[in-house]
């Protein structure tokens, strides 16, 4: 027979695994009634998670696109300010260009008109000076010939009258002498085409006679190679003229272009 000690802990012990094997009984039934709910929230849990991971992807990669855009966009910003201001600077540079060459255009236009005048004033006071000048030299000529015909005729005259025979009259009349008349002296007539060159030039004495002609001369040659020199002065004027004018027209058509484009 057992002490009594031992039944009640033997007791106890079934009483125990009883317990236990209500439990794990008890256990393997919720346990079965949990189990496909659990496996069905498990698996639809996990596809939430796997849906919300690749959402997560998505949007990672969503995000670094945004700042690879944001960051290009910025580096494109920050160019085209930079080729804004290079064009505004440009611009201004061309605008300044522009405005001076049109005053450097005006100014030669001013200059061409001023040339053109005093070109065709020089031409004008050179014709006047050459025909006067002519003129004069041909009245000269003229007034000379006349008076050395006239020495030429009086020479004669003289040396005829010379050698001309002096008849008295028969009866001795003296009054039936012929007496020759005097002729002019060449003297005075030298001296009446002196005084008709000398208005002509403008001279007093023969030294400035002949320096005015050798001055009407040399201004002729003068006026002459100033004609010759404000011509090419003109044809170098037109040039530079076409030059300016024809960088003008390439700048507007240049600015234009841009405004364009």
């Amino acid at each position: 027979m057992d002490k009594p000690p031992l039944k009640e802990e033997r007791l106890k012990r079934l009483a125990d695994e009883y317990q236990t094997l209500i439990s794990r009984k008890l256990e393997k039934r919720i346990q079965k009634k949990l189990d496909k709910p659990l496996k069905k929230a498990v698996c639809d849990l996990q596809n939430s998670i796997h849906a919300v991971q690749i959402q997560w992807r998505e949007a990672e990669h969503v995000r670094i696109r945004y700042k690879e855009i944001k960051a290009a966009l910025m580096e494109d910003s920050a160019h085209f300010q930079s080729n804004i201001e290079q064009t505004t600077i440009q611009a201004q540079v061309q605008q300044s260009d522009i405005k001076q060459l049109e005053q450097i255009n005006s100014e030669a236009g001013k200059m061409r008109a001023i040339a053109k005048n005093l070109l065709l004033k020089e031409e004008r006071d050179a014709v006047k000076s050459a025909t006067n000048r002519e003129r004069q030299a041909t009245e000269g000529k003229r007034l000379i010939i006349e008076r050395k015909q006239e020495l030429e005729k009086l020479e004669k005259k003289i040396f005829h009258t010379g050698k001309t025979t002096i008849r008295p009259d028969v009866d001795g009349d003296e009054s039936n002498i012929q007496t020759p008349t005097p002729p002019l002296c060449p003297k005075e007539e030298l001296n009446q085409a002196f005084e008709t060159l000398k208005d002509a030039t403008g001279g007093n004495t023969i030294d400035e006679v002949l320096e005015r002609f050798t001055a009407q001369k040399e201004t002729t040659g003068r006026l002459s190679q100033l004609r010759v020199s404000g011509e090419e002065h003109k044809v170098k004027l037109e040039k530079k003229f076409d030059n300016l004018s024809a960088q003008l027209e390439s700048l507007k058509f240049a600015e234009v272009k841009d405004a364009e484009e």
